[in-house]
């Protein structure tokens, strides 16, 4: 006789948010509040996520489980129980570790040394950029500013926290500026060592390419690089070992910029480019822009090109 497997129903989305949220409620107990808030992240859409508290804790910032790649989990197979089960383990696990008291970061002074800021564009974020401290960088690009809690997670300065520190926008800037700075050194780094490194290729054979024609400017961290076009001493470095009282920077993402040599460099040309990578090959909330921007050693200017 066939045996016949029994297929299970998958459930759609909305479905698939309810029973998770009754499971992560099963499995936190009681003295926790379970609940889904759409959080608002620069360069994506407002993204649903479980967050979970504690009930006397009310003033404590927590974790945010994202529910879409939740969601990408099931649909591979893994069940809602083992979802639910993760979160709360992980939960757990992050309270030991840190604790996010928000009423620490109603003062200033405790938290100052932990704020950075990061580079993005302004045209995908204006609805977010309303409700953020920011400063606008030739028309088209935005700084705006985070508290790090540690290495992989920080919080984003809304304006609420500047009016309750009672502090101007550009004490912000300048703070975040240095401590960036400090906590994310700028690394210059040629295009052929980054190309060795992704793609396993010799230094011989990329050397007769004559790569070191371009460099990335990024951080020691390769995170958020994107922000050192702000350090004027940085980018001279760059002309420098270019050899070029001119140069041209291109987006690469919010990560990092390839830097080349301006002469007999069409900018049009690569604006060109730039908005084709943009397109094909990085994830939309890595991209920073479609633009060309040139930096002029002597007189210090950085401007958009194209």
């Amino acid at each position: 006789m066939e045996l016949k497997s029994i297929k299970t129903k998958t459930l759609n989305y909305q479905c698939f948010e309810k029973e998770l949220m009754e499971e992560v409620s099963r499995y936190i107990g009681n003295g926790y509040r379970a609940h889904i808030v759409n959080i608002e992240k620069l360069n994506t859409n407002p993204q649903p996520a479980i967050v979970l508290q504690k009930m006397d804790q009310a003033q404590s910032s927590s974790p945010a489980f994202y529910l879409d790649s939740k969601f990408d989990a099931y649909n591979a197979g893994t069940p809602i129980a083992t979802l639910a089960a993760g979160i709360v383990r992980d939960y757990c696990a992050d309270e030991k570790k840190v604790s996010y008291d928000a009423r620490k970061y109603l003062q200033y002074e405790e938290i100052k040394e932990k704020i950075i800021c990061r580079l993005y564009g302004c045209a995908k974020n204006d609805n977010l950029l309303r409700q953020v401290p920011h400063k606008e960088i030739l028309s088209n690009l935005v700084v705006v500013f985070y508290c790090e809690i540690d290495a992989d997670k920080s919080i984003l300065i809304r304006n609420n926290h500047i009016n309750i520190w009672g502090i101007e926008d550009e004490e912000l800037f300048e703070t975040a500026l240095a401590n960036t700075r400090r906590m994310y050194p700028p690394r210059i780094v040629p295009l052929y060592q980054c190309l060795e490194e992704i793609m396993d290729l010799s230094p011989e054979l990329l050397e007769t390419k004559d790569a070191v024609s371009a460099y990335i400017l990024t951080n020691e961290r390769c995170l958020f690089g994107a922000v050192d076009i702000l350090y004027d001493d940085v980018l001279s470095a760059v002309c420098r070992r270019l050899g070029s009282e001119k140069v041209y920077l291109l987006p690469s993402s919010i990560h990092e910029w390839i830097v080349l040599g301006a002469a007999r460099m069409n900018p049009s040309a690569l604006r060109q480019i730039v908005s084709e990578i943009n397109e094909k090959y990085v994830s939309a909330e890595d991209v920073l822009i479609d633009a060309v921007y040139s930096y002029e050693m002597y007189n210090k200017r950085l401007s958009i090109e194209a």
